[in-house]
């Protein structure tokens, strides 16, 4: 129970809005950890209420979106990098909530081309954010 207080109901009260800094790797993966646990056991919850499910998701996911991108940004120059490369998990942040347009917009097809686009675009930037954040702080 210490490390969900200290590592994700911290971060969420007291630096969701801290740009500066640095985050140690543990702070930021235990966050991250946080988070797809919430996201996950919400997720199948809201996945029975249909329509109103996906827009409490996306609610969800918009009330994470600033902490985690601090959170990156913190990581990212206390890895030794420019802190304005943690801008990496915008389009994974993006992609996630527009998954869950109406069906029938998702079947429009320039759409469903540009969602794809940015799935891909997604899964690069998030492997190069990953392997940013695994580096060990720099001093």
């Amino acid at each position: 129970m210490n490390y969900v207080k200290e590592y994700f109901l911290d971060v969420l009260k007291n630096h969701y809005k801290d740009f500066n800094g640095r985050a140690t790797r543990k702070q930021f993966w235990f966050f991250v950890l946080g988070c797809f646990i919430v996201t996950f056991i919400l997720g199948i919850i809201f996945g029975f209420l249909k329509a109103v499910g996906a827009i409490l998701f996306v609610l969800l996911s918009l009330a994470l979106f600033l902490p985690q991108l601090a959170i990156a940004f913190r990581r990212v120059r206390d890895a030794g990098y420019d802190p304005r490369l943690g801008l990496l998990l915008v389009p994974s942040l993006v992609s996630s909530i527009l998954a869950h347009l109406p069906q029938s917009l998702l079947e429009i097809r320039i759409i469903s081309l540009v969602l794809s686009l940015l799935g891909i675009v997604s899964l690069l930037c998030t492997i190069g954010l990953i392997i940013i954040c695994v580096l060990p702080s720099n001093e």
